[in-house]
């Protein structure tokens, strides 16, 4: 893999807002990893696309929305080592700049309903699916194809994220990422040491959802919690508060979020922080997971 990425790094975070406190905060800045796979997205992929070159098949196929952060890092891994890709987008065939990358970088894109989205894990489905990737030439054969499963959480994905506790500071008393899958805080989980705890910061309306993710995807659950206070109505659902928050904070700070995943998580920690949610004198490590505002910067 002949990729170049820079190293992951721990910034310390001053944020005016967050500052009349005795607690410290530092952020993981996997966001700089990489322009497209960037952050647990590419830690989901690491160990999946080694499976993937190991198995003999030549077309990994995986699932996303139309605005998918992991569509778009698989879309760009498949661009720089050299083989097919499909992604199986959620709902109606749209134009955006996301879809518009995916195929610039020789993704090829089947739209399906939502109705037949929700049937993706479904064998019998993903059959047919397969006999529509053939008739459209985009299969030779079905054993061509290598299933990847939505936001690649699977037990290589948390493998992968499993790995970002070997960039964080034993200091860290939590450790608070986004949850659009839990693969990465299962392996967040995975890690601790017995005072450190993972906060999760569900960014879609998925009540009791990311807790029977965390026990399937194998992560320890007494060592985490799920906080669904933040989603703003739903995956990528937004209002004015929340972008005037991310551009107050990237202002500021220097530190691009978005409010699709990352502007979820720190504006959750400032509401936290006036909840009392955190100990005194605690250090709190955010992980910076990435998100789309690459495209609205470049």
């Amino acid at each position: 893999m002949s990729a170049i990425f820079n190293k992951t790094f721990l910034q310390d975070l001053n944020f005016s807002d967050w500052s009349s406190n005795d607690m410290k905060f530092s952020v993981l800045r996997d966001d700089l990893v990489h322009p497209f796979m960037m952050g647990n997205k590419w830690r989901k992929l690491k160990y999946n696309l080694i499976d993937f070159k190991n198995s003999g098949k030549n077309t990994l196929v995986t699932f996303g929305g139309a605005f998918s952060n992991h569509l778009i890092a698989t879309a760009a891994a498949a661009k720089e080592y050299g083989f097919q890709s499909v992604g199986i987008v959620r709902g109606e065939d749209v134009k955006n700049p996301y879809i518009e990358f995916m195929q610039n970088a020789g993704m090829k894109l089947i739209f399906i309903s939502r109705e037949n989205y929700r049937k993706k894990e479904d064998g019998n489905y993903l059959k047919t699916l397969i006999y529509e990737m053939i008739s459209k030439n985009i299969l030779g054969s079905a054993d061509d194809a290598f299933f990847l499963p939505e936001g690649g959480a699977n037990e290589s994905a948390v493998k992968g994220a499993k790995e970002i506790m070997d960039d964080i500071q034993d200091d860290s008393d939590y450790i608070v990422c986004a949850c659009g899958t839990g693969a990465t805080l299962a392996g967040i989980s995975r890690k601790l040491l017995p005072h450190q705890k993972a906060v999760g910061i569900a960014v879609l309306k998925a009540e009791n959802y990311f807790e029977k993710q965390i026990q399937l995807l194998g992560g320890i659950s007494e060592k985490t919690e799920i906080i669904y206070d933040y989603h703003f109505g739903g995956y990528a659902k937004t209002n004015k508060q929340l972008e005037l928050f991310c551009k107050k904070f990237s202002n500021e700070t220097g530190i691009l979020i978005e409010p699709v995943y990352t502007g979820k998580v720190f504006f959750a920690i400032e509401d936290l922080i006036r909840k009392n949610y955190f100990k005194s004198g605690s250090k709190v490590t955010l992980v910076h997971t990435g998100g789309t505002f690459i495209f609205d910067h470049i």
